[in-house]
């Protein structure tokens, strides 16, 4: 995941509108940033998998991907 993809991450949780579905603030901070549809399928498949598996919410499981090292 790219730094862009990371801070547009960070973004839509900071940002994310009262009773918003994270998709939807993903989706306008991608578009913000400039980065394409494709880029966001990838970024919140990612999200999802890593909020089933870790069981956690989309939002926590986006601060924990815009947060990680690789």
């Amino acid at each position: 995941m790219n730094p862009s993809e990371r801070e547009a991450l960070r973004t839509a949780v900071e940002k994310q509108r009262n009773k918003e579905p994270f998709e939807s603030s993903l989706a306008r901070n991608f578009s913000k940033v400039g980065l394409d549809y494709s880029s966001y399928i990838l970024v919140i498949s990612e999200v999802r998998e890593v909020a089933k598996r870790e069981k956690v919410s989309l939002e926590e499981a986006a601060l924990r991907l815009a947060t990680a090292v690789e």
